[in-house]
């Protein structure tokens, strides 16, 4: 009776060691500072349809149809523009996915699209200036093209890229968390 019930108790503690193994990781879960993650990676998609939507209204100014009548590579730039912008909402619309199914790849998608969303404004803007610079024939001057960056937008994507890429590559709760 002894060797039996101590078979049993062996039996229980192997399964719950191996239970407990099986869902370690999984039970690390969405805590701490992955729930701030969590709602800005929620609130995301709405953010940046409302951005998109504001570049959108932006194509109609009348004062922006006179310039690229103007200046015509200009139409160009803007259309790489939105394309780029339709690029980072579609990474914004896959984050989410990633990070309630708990993918490996959503730390990699997350820090892509914070640096895309740090180098879109100033590669917009260095764009934009060239093209007029190169058209008009005047010479290339660096600091011009700092006073088109949309600086609120540079600031707070330099603050997010500052925070969360660290985050993302050293915190061992992201490394428990996203496992498949």
């Amino acid at each position: 009776m002894k060797d039996k019930n101590e078979w049993k108790a062996r039996l229980r503690d192997a399964e719950e060691k191996l239970i407990s193994e099986e869902q370690s990781p999984l039970d690390q879960g969405m805590g701490g500072w992955l729930i701030l993650v969590g709602i800005g990676i929620c609130l995301g998609p709405f953010l940046q349809s409302y951005y998109l939507y504001q570049d959108l209204a932006g194509v109609f100014d009348p004062t922006l149809s006179m310039t690229i009548q103007m200046i015509p590579p200009l139409k160009v730039d803007l259309i790489i523009a939105f394309v780029s912008d339709i690029l980072l909402f579609a990474l914004i619309c896959l984050l989410p996915f990633l990070f309630f199914t708990k993918k490996r790849l959503f730390t990699k998608v997350y820090i892509f699209t914070l640096v895309y969303a740090l180098l879109l404004p100033v590669s917009s803007a260095c764009l934009a200036y060239v093209v007029v610079q190169v058209y008009v024939g005047n010479p290339f001057v660096f600091s011009e093209v700092l006073e088109g960056i949309d600086k609120k937008e540079f600031i707070r994507s330099a603050v997010k890229c500052c925070i969360w890429i660290p985050y993302m590559c050293c915190s061992s709760r992201v490394k428990q968390t996203f496992v498949r």
